[in-house]
């Protein structure tokens, strides 16, 4: 094993961790907490932490970095690749568990409501 990384405590991965073009590992957790490592396992920054409201997508990454999550209050979140919140969208109903795709011209499409919706 190269490296191991802990969350907190009874805290899970419900979904595949993202990597993006530098290299860095993200993952969504059913406590509201997206977490951020270099490719060598240490802390990119604080986990962006959603008040408890579980995620329902692994992260989505652009080109440049940006991150996107579904939660599972129906809420789209756009985050910095250190986290920090850029904005946030209600899609107007609780998800379940989804993919989120990125477009080859940027837009963001979302399942998991009752809804297929893409942004941009």
């Amino acid at each position: 094993m190269n490296w191991l990384a802990n969350l907190a405590v009874g805290e899970q991965c419900l979904s595949e961790p993202t990597i993006s073009g530098d290299g860095n590992i993200n993952l969504s957790t059913d406590e509201g907490r997206v977490y951020a490592f270099t490719p060598k396992g240490k802390p990119l920054c604080a986990p962006y932490d959603n008040g408890g409201t579980a995620f329902a997508s692994a992260p989505a990454i652009e080109v440049e970095g940006n991150l996107y999550v579904l939660a599972a209050d129906g809420h789209v979140i756009s985050l910095t690749k250190k986290l920090g919140l850029r904005w946030s969208y209600d899609l107007g109903a609780p998800a379940v568990a989804s993919s989120l795709a990125i477009g080859n011209d940027g837009t963001l499409y979302i399942g998991g409501t009752n809804k297929l919706v893409g942004l941009k």
